[in-house]
């Protein structure tokens, strides 16, 4: 498995096995243990081979989800899962890893975000003629959310908190939703840096990534549109603020964009004309090195 994760199931399963992995650290192996010589200073080697070749690397999972998300597109029915619910897993996002290692060359100690455009760019090519290792399918999906995980939280022997999710609208976003113009998830993979974490029920309620998310959003439309949209039901909230993150609405985006922006966007029958929030930060989250253990 090129990535997997460092704390094992152990028969564990649900809440109780996220618990156990707490921040889901991730530990690459094989092909993907390259990416330790790639960013040593974001990941930690914890086998060497005889040469000095990394063979264990540990990688903190949103470290991954930012780095390898954009590769990704998702089937159909992962289109329509609510995001709360889910989120992609180890082994989807290794297996797209390994695929464009394959054909990344050198090993000079980069920048998180020199290794992320190159990796982006390679996906590109890839998708074409290898599309199965970049899919989101069901089965690549982490459970973290939804009525019967909350069940499970709250069964605990230590039982977690389950408050409902705020804001409430947020329940409608799916993955499609939050896709880019290309198909891809890079969307995703900027967002998870202002949602994390979301693993559990009180994560996910207010003041947490989520509330922070949509506090950015509404700071982006002028009283009338908030008027128009707070009016709005769940659904409605959804749909209007969710393009709000996508590159397809912001010329610069779309300017420094690696991948073709796609067509443009039908009229909207919304009056609501929102301004675009950047939610790309203007540098790599990753810029600043991790301290050693």
């Amino acid at each position: 498995m090129p990535l997997g994760y460092f704390v094992p199931s152990m028969g564990r399963t649900g809440p109780e096995l996220r618990v156990a992995r707490g921040t889901h650290e991730l530990l690459a192996t094989g092909p993907a243990a390259r990416i330790g010589t790639l960013l040593p200073n974001h990941t930690t080697t914890t086998t060497l081979a005889p040469n000095g070749a990394p063979l264990e690397v540990r990688v903190p999972f949103l470290l991954a989800q930012w780095l390898l998300l954009g590769l990704l597109v998702i089937s159909d029915a992962v289109g329509h899962s609510p995001v709360y619910m889910y989120m992609v897993g180890a082994e989807r996002l290794g297996a797209a890893l390994d695929a464009v290692l394959a054909l990344l060359e050198g090993n000079d100690n980069v920048t998180p975000s020199v290794l992320r455009c190159r990796l982006l760019q390679l996906a590109r090519q890839l998708r074409a003629e290898q599309p199965v290792p970049f899919t989101v399918t069901h089965s690549c999906l982490l459970t973290v959310g939804g009525d019967a995980d909350n069940l499970d939280c709250a069964a605990l022997s230590v039982p977690l908190t389950v408050p409902p999710l705020f804001p409430s609208w947020f329940t409608e976003v799916t993955f499609a939703m939050l896709s880019s113009p290309d198909g891809t998830l890079v969307i995703l993979s900027e967002l998870e840096i202002v949602l994390h974490p979301r693993m559990f029920p009180a994560q996910r309620s207010n003041a947490g990534g989520i509330d922070t998310f949509a506090v950015m959003l509404d700071s982006s439309l002028t009283d009338k549109e908030r008027t128009i949209v707070n009016a709005l039901t769940d659904t409605g909230k959804a749909e209007q603020y969710t393009p709000c993150s996508s590159p397809r609405c912001c010329p610069l985006r779309l300017r420094c964009s690696t991948t073709p922006a796609g067509p443009p966007l039908p009229a909207s029958p919304s009056p609501v004309r929102s301004p675009v929030l950047l939610l790309a930060p203007a540098r790599s989250p990753w810029a600043f090195t991790r301290s050693s253990p």
